[in-house]
């Protein structure tokens, strides 16, 4: 982020603030001005990933949502035609105005004025912030941990304000000019928001719509890598890499496509119907439960053998996830199969699935219960874990540890 036109508004800024010590200002003091600059910006970032981190159960209730989650993956795209100039977000001029005179009535050179203006610069920067600060706060959110979203944004607002912290150290001149690039960093970002909006909608599409947008934002984007263009004779080492990279992403694309026409029903696996990669009878298999007696039940049945609890819905990403990666990989299926697999699919939001959710103090998917061989809950696991993680905590429940 710190490298796209959005943060060169606040460039003239940290310029203002620099030239206010005149003749008398030093690298050193140009260096401590900037940083208590950022330190500003820094700091309103801060507060909102802690606030959001507090708040975690509560963002993961709502972000769990049907609605919500469409609605996110809608913003996404709505944020990726900002990137490409196609639509304009920002603030309403009226609000730049007075946050800008505010700034303005600030005098430079002295540390609490610096410091102010740059938490007021924090609600200036435009579209390339909002949008990778969207799914930061959405990622924080879903950790539920204050000093994770503290650290987390106070990271962010570092990284996004070093070029600032260049410039006054060392002068304006260190930074390149405004120019294609910038506009290259955008679209990166752009096809970025693009996918995102993919993969959040995945759950509520069909598997030939997921592959067919797919392929599409790979083809688009070999094209605008100039991948079926021929090169001039002296092309540079970047075009020739431009070039590769679209070409691959085209082979991507004729892979999803290839999955279309074959019937395959995951986009992760697009050859899956021609046998390429293993198919769903390669997944194990659970028992569905639907309430606390069903469970309880469950758990009496299976006395004397490891039980393991999958809370399931439709619509969590993290859920398919698990299921198209993690208990696919063959040692996880062979460990597995040590175990009973029952699975609380709560898609429906059922008061039952509530009650269910409640006995373990969960506020949705996704999350794993660790039975041991006497019923009794051993360990859990909350978010999506990959095969090399989520091994070893298998490995410990049969091994009673």
């Amino acid at each position: 982020m710190a490298f796209t036109a959005c943060m060169y508004p606040l460039l003239p800024i940290v310029s203002a603030l620099i030239a206010g010590q005149g003749q008398h200002l030093t690298r050193r003091r140009g260096f401590l001005l900037a940083l208590t600059y950022v330190q500003g910006l820094a700091v309103s970032y801060t507060a909102i990933g802690i606030v959001a981190g507090l708040t975690g159960s509560l963002f993961n209730v709502w972000l769990q949502q049907p609605a919500v989650i469409l609605g996110a993956s809608l913003l996404m795209v709505v944020f990726a035609l900002g990137m490409f100039d196609i639509v304009s977000i920002q603030l309403p001029s009226s609000w730049q105005t007075r946050l800008a005179a505010s700034s303005n009535r600030l005098s430079g050179g002295h540390i609490v004025t610096v410091f102010g203006m740059g938490v007021l610069s924090a609600l200036l920067i435009g579209p390339c912030v909002g949008p990778p600060l969207a799914l930061a706060l959405g990622y924080i959110g879903q950790t539920g941990d204050a000093w994770l979203g503290g650290v987390a944004l106070y990271a962010m607002a570092m990284g996004l304000g070093l070029p600032l912290i260049i410039v006054g150290t060392f002068g304006g001149h260190v930074l390149p000019k405004a120019g294609m690039w910038m506009k290259t960093v955008k679209a990166v970002f752009g096809v970025v928001m693009l996918a995102v909006a993919i993969w959040l909608a995945t759950p509520f599409l069909p598997a030939i719509v997921v592959m067919l947008l797919w392929a599409a934002l790979a083809l688009a984007s070999a094209v605008f890598l100039k991948a079926f263009d021929p090169l001039p004779p002296n092309a540079s080492s970047v075009l020739k890499l431009g070039k590769a990279l679209g070409l691959l992403l085209a082979l991507v694309a004729t892979l999803q496509l290839i999955g279309v026409f074959s019937g395959a029903k995951s986009a992760r696996y697009p050859l899956a119907a021609l046998g390429a990669t293993a198919g769903d009878s390669g997944k194990p298999q659970f028992r569905t439960i639907g309430s606390v007696a069903e469970l309880d039940a469950a758990l009496a049945a299976a006395r004397g053998q490891p039980v393991l609890l999958d809370f399931y819905a439709d619509w969590c990403v993290s859920c398919i996830e698990m299921e198209e990666t993690t208990f696919r990989d063959p040692a996880v299926r062979q460990a597995m199969s040590k175990a009973v697999l029952l699975k609380a699919d709560v898609t429906a939001n059922l008061p039952a699935h509530q009650a269910l959710l409640q006995r373990f103090g969960l506020y949705g998917p996704p999350g794993m219960i660790f039975f041991d061989r006497q019923g009794k809950e051993q360990q859990r696991l909350i978010g999506y874990s990959p095969a090399d993680e989520f091994l070893p905590l298998l490995q410990r429940q049969q091994n009673g540890g």
